[in-house]
């Protein structure tokens, strides 16, 4: 179990993460992600710049430009043009520039593979003029808490009806959501883990 707190007004998070496995493996996914996406990266520069040199090539004549044409046919490999080798040129760097694309929407500071976290609770305490928001959850993500926050302060502060949360989670889309509430009063408070693991967690401080 991982405890952490966010104040937003004040706001606490509590996190419940039990391994299930060795962390090893899953950690270097964030790194298999980046090379990834710097590989999808430079065959895209790579693209452009062999694509500008075969546009330019229209500067030798209209002959070295039908030629270079002729060639993405696979006229001199088949000897015929096949068009349809083109479309397929085509739908492949559509595809690198969705992968890149995907892969550059992971916040920077994520490590995770995965999007998907099990929220385990959420409980909303009011202490005179501060409220604790503490979320257990078997992981977070990043800025994870702080949106949670944010879309709750804005119910709370009467900007959204009460169920525009729940609204908000069918929708899964996160531009949907309110403003992400500030990092001052965020942080994490405890983990616990599950008991076959034999580690301590009195030192935590969960309660």
């Amino acid at each position: 179990m991982a405890e952490s707190v966010t104040q937003v007004n004040s706001a606490t998070e509590n996190t419940t993460d039990p391994p299930v496995a060795p962390l090893a493996p899953a950690a270097r996914w964030p790194a298999r992600l980046d090379l990834l996406q710097s590989g999808s990266g430079l065959l895209l520069g790579l693209f452009m710049w062999v694509h500008m040199m075969f546009v330019a090539s229209i500067l030798l004549g209209k002959d070295a430009m039908w030629t270079v044409a002729r060639s993405f046919e696979g006229y001199y490999l088949f000897g015929r043009s096949l068009p349809w080798l083109v479309s397929l040129l085509v739908g492949g760097v559509f595809a690198l520039v969705i992968v890149h694309a995907a892969l550059a929407l992971r916040a920077a500071g994520c490590q995770s593979p995965t999007p998907v976290r099990r929220v385990l609770g959420v409980a909303v305490r009011r202490d005179a003029d501060r409220v604790e928001i503490r979320i257990t959850a078997n992981a977070f993500l990043h800025h994870m808490v702080r949106n949670v926050a944010g879309a709750l302060i804005e119910v709370g502060v009467g900007d959204r009806a009460v169920d525009w949360v729940a609204e908000l989670l069918a929708s899964r889309d996160r531009t949907q959501g309110g403003v992400t509430a500030p990092p001052q009063g965020l942080y994490f408070a405890g983990v616990a883990y599950d008991a076959r693991w034999g580690l301590p967690t009195e030192a935590a401080g969960l309660r």
